[in-house]
């Protein structure tokens, strides 16, 4: 059972059961009803009619559709309103759809349909009031089910909130019934919740009798206001984000974001043991993901959920899985088996055995529905020969032997989830008390760390996040080789699927250290040593960022607010950060190359420590400082403009470091002529033959190099701040 907050609605007293929050990046309206309409509010014209419509709802060009069907000769009048009609007795103040009947017998039921036009993908909420112990008699109250069916059929079983203390107890799947007399308006009163990332077409209320009733008088129900937030768009680029291969629009696709693996793995449950009365277990997966277990009643008994070889669905002897045995007490009850994972998972595929039924006995039916965020997200179901597949519905069809594979299905999810729920139930045609039937669920194989990777912890998955890794360079340059005119988004996307038409066909992201962290989510993209929100943000080169984080993000896009240049979402000028490139950011550390600092590994010599530290660049032998002519230092920065000496050719007058330099560079290739004795365009302090006379400088300092690799021969090198301690052996 679920408990939530309340809320409490503005026009009246009535608390809010359901959850009617929704992002800045979603569009939302609600469908207001009032008796006394004004504005973008609803009455139900004429009263007592069985259609109606509300159309242009907020002004959105959104259409709801109602139909009520079933006993609608028993329909009554409350309170001089004919139903149904909009009054406010049932609903705690708060004017509401209202239906009620003069009673209803056996098998009898009233239906409320919701149509949406166009159907909606995100949350669809609203509360019910009025579900009570009524006053017939018997064990238990009415009976409401409530359900929704996506445009393609699948069904969604909705979540639903209670106040704490309800006059109603769950009987199955989206199914409950009144056990207690109510306050209108408080304890009676349920909300409903449903979350999809496919469109949901119609959502269905059911009102029936309960079981043991007699035919009750006055046997009603109210619907509040209707509350929709569809499905964020991040990116603003018309695509909901459930629909979009690039959520944030930077280039890289959500799947490279989302899932940095693709390696498989197997849950076994010979690994595992769920004992019969537990109420949960969770287990550790061999890659680290936990997953969550749990066996609920939801009306029916459970008779054993265990792990055993009971049902082995065509497999070795032996063949442990989750066995689950119930007892249905009446058709609309189920076993709920719930899957929790702390991190979502992804192409998860899994078979349940034994799915099959005994006409006069049992017909097994499973629903099964997966989530992601809290999303629905729907299985593909493959039936064998003895069961029939309806979208995310399986039922049996024959009497089959627990040893066969001629039962069982396979279940598949392309797409990442975090949760799981199998509920597992009886048939329609099922016998009204129907007797003990089982299922065992099988290993599961899936990809793990996926759908919810977030590289710098700021509560952004990546794939919604402008700047994964936090350096404040956004992903846009980073997947990209650096360029001062990168692959730019065109604004558009003629084939609708989210990816903007200048990303449809682009590479793999940018390695430049080949460690197989992308740049966009390595802090330290050439493995220097050096923090890229370092090597960004220093402008002048004294080893000292000039911008610092500020440690906020107001337009939430991920990108901290001292680096962020655009306010705000868009699919355009907010992921190129208003036009930065990587030209924008630093190129001090090696003035000869294009590349920028944050991917430029300046260790000439490869000992492990960079340039500006190193004290022999080249492990010559020869102290840097000694390989500019006269006293001029090449590593200096004479003029403080943050470009060492040796590739400044032009004095900006600031004051400097105290070195001295001579800027005359008489060969046009940027090395003064001072540090770059042979004019070949690489400075001494980088050349292993500074003089270009064939001798390298290794061996004009004393040393013996026959093979010509730069160290004394017969000898082991270690580096010391940047200079290499020759031992001879």
């Amino acid at each position: 059972m679920c408990f939530g907050l309340l809320f409490f609605s503005s026009k009246s007293s009535a608390q809010i059961l359901h959850d009617n929050s929704c992002s800045t990046i979603s569009t939302d309206f609600t469908l207001d009803w009032d008796a006394t309409p004004t504005g973008n509010q609803f009455n139900w014209t004429p009263q007592g009619s069985t259609t109606y419509t509300a159309s242009n709802i907020e002004g959105t060009g959104n259409q709801i559709s109602f139909a009520v069907t079933g006993e609608t000769a028993t329909l009554t009048t409350e309170n001089s309103i004919s139903t149904p009609g909009i009054t406010s007795s049932l609903s705690g103040g708060a004017d509401a759809l209202h239906i009620s009947s003069t009673g209803l017998n056996v098998d009898e039921e009233i239906i409320l349909t919701m149509t949406f036009t166009p159907a909606l993908a995100g949350d669809i909420s609203f509360d019910i009031y009025n579900v009570i112990e009524l006053s017939g008699g018997g064990a238990g109250g009415q009976q409401m089910e409530v359900f929704g069916l996506t445009s393609t059929g699948f069904a969604i079983i909705p979540e639903l909130t209670d106040n704490g203390s309800p006059s109603w107890e769950f009987e199955g799947p989206g199914v409950l019934d009144g056990n207690a007399t109510s306050t209108a308006g408080t304890n009676d009163q349920i909300g409903v919740n449903f979350r999809s990332i496919s469109d949901i077409s119609t959502i269905s209320v059911i009102l029936r009798r309960c079981n043991a009733c007699a035919n009750a008088a006055n046997t009603e129900f109210a619907i509040g206001d209707i509350d929709v937030c569809l499905t964020p768009d991040t990116d603003q680029d018309g695509i909901a984000d459930t629909q979009d291969a690039d959520d944030d629009n930077d280039g890289i696709l959500d799947i490279i974001e989302k899932c940095p693996t693709s390696d498989r793995t197997l849950a076994d449950w010979d690994n595992y043991t769920y004992t019969n009365g537990d109420p949960s277990n969770t287990y550790a997966l061999p890659d680290g993901t936990n997953m969550t277990v749990a066996v609920a009643s939801n009306g029916a008994s459970i008779v054993a959920g265990e792990t055993n070889d009971n049902i082995i669905g065509g497999e070795a002897a032996g063949t442990v899985g989750l066995f689950i045995n119930g007892n249905q007490n009446l058709r609309v009850n189920s076993i709920d088996v719930t899957f929790s994972w702390d991190q979502a998972i992804d192409s998860l595929e899994y078979t349940i055995f034994d799915v099959d039924r005994i006409v006069t006995q049992w017909v097994d039916s499973i629903t099964i529905i997966g989530f992601y965020d809290g999303f629905v997200v729907f299985p593909q179901m493959t039936p064998s020969v003895n069961n029939t597949v309806t979208q995310n519905r399986v039922v049996g069809d024959v009497n089959t032997a627990e040893t066969s594979a001629d039962a069982n299905v396979d279940v598949a999810f392309s797409e990442p989830i975090d949760s799981m729920i199998i509920y597992y139930g009886n048939g329609s045609d099922a016998p009204a008390a129907p007797g003990n039937q089982w299922i065992t669920i099988w290993d599961f194989s899936y990809i793990g760390d996926c759908g919810s990777v977030d590289s710098d912890g700021d509560g952004i998955a990546d794939y919604l996040d402008i700047d994964a890794d936090n350096d404040g360079i956004v992903d846009y340059i980073e997947w990209q080789v650096s360029s001062p005119v990168p692959i730019a988004p065109a604004g558009a996307d003629s084939d609708g699927d989210g990816i903007d038409n200048n990303f449809e066909s682009v590479s793999a992201p940018v390695d430049t250290d080949g460690d197989g962290i992308p740049d966009f989510q390595d802090p330290d993209s050439d493995d220097d040593g050096d923090l890229d929100i370092l090597e960004a943000w220093d402008t002048d080169n004294d080893g000292i960022a000039n911008t610092l984080p500020a440690g906020t993000d107001t337009d939430g896009d991920g990108l901290d607010d001292n680096f962020d240049n655009q306010a705000g979402f868009n699919s355009t000028t907010n992921i190129t950060n208003n036009g930065q490139t990587s030209s924008s950011f630093p190129d001090l550390d090696d003035v000869l190359t294009a590349e920028r600092d944050w991917r430029e590994d300046t260790d000439i010599d490869d000992d492990g420590v960079q340039d500006y530290d190193d004290i022999d660049d080249d492990n010559d032998g020869i102290l840097d400082v000694n390989e500019g002519r006269g006293s001029n230092n090449p590593n200096g920065d004479e003029d403080g403009d943050g470009i060492p000496n040796w590739a400044d050719i032009t004095d900006n007058g600031n004051g400097g470091d105290g070195s001295t330099t001579d800027y005359t560079n008489s060969n046009g290739d940027n090395i003064p002529d001072v540090f770059d004795t042979d004019n070949d365009g690489i400075p001494n302090h980088h050349d292993p033959d500074a003089d270009g006379d064939g001798i390298a400088d290794i061996v004009e300092a004393g040393g013996v190099d026959i093979d010509g690799n730069g160290v004394v021969d017969g000898s082991v090198s270690c580096a010391v701040q940047g200079y290499k301690i020759r031992i001879v052996l």
